[in-house]
């Protein structure tokens, strides 16, 4: 099921007050897990945002997702997306440093961070990109911030 129909039913879902999952006790566990817990629904958009999205795949040309997880912040929706350089843009030497210049790496970034909020915001609905902040790292290391449309380098 696609993003668009899945927020679909979750919304339809919500106007029902049905709830959205039920889990019945697992015997074979110990009691403490056996609890329940209560998420808000955006919670749990993150938590159906990262299951779907927390996998290898190509964002752009350029870039590529390693790893992605989604979370929501005090002020913000976080999302992080660790990254890899395709083949045919070897432009990473190693220890979060890139041989290609700046403005290069800020453009390669800042498509991948139109491509990942425009994800989020077909699971967040009626959420702007300010209220939406993507982390980009490379192999662990801080690449930059994407939010309101802007990727900006950590390294300036």
């Amino acid at each position: 099921m696609n993003t668009r129909k899945l927020a679909a039913v979750l919304a339809f879902l919500i106007v029902l007050s049905v709830p959205i999952a039920t889990c019945a006790a697992s015997s074979y566990l110990p009691n403490a897990y056996n609890g329940t817990v209560t998420l808000t629904y955006a919670d749990y958009y993150a938590l159906v945002l990262t299951a779907y999205y927390n996998n290898t795949g190509v964002m752009t040309d350029k870039l590529i997702k390693h790893s992605f997880w989604c979370v929501v912040g005090e002020s913000s929706i976080d999302v992080v997306v660790d990254t890899m350089v395709s083949d045919s843009w070897k432009v990473y030497s190693s220890g979060g440093v890139f041989t290609a210049s700046d403005r290069e790496v800020r453009l390669a970034y800042q498509d991948a961070g139109d491509y990942i909020m425009k994800i989020v915001l077909e699971q967040f609905t009626g959420v702007t990109n300010q209220d939406v902040r993507i982390i980009f790292r490379i192999e662990g290391y801080l690449v930059g911030v994407y939010q309101g449309g802007i990727f900006a380098l950590a390294n300036n």
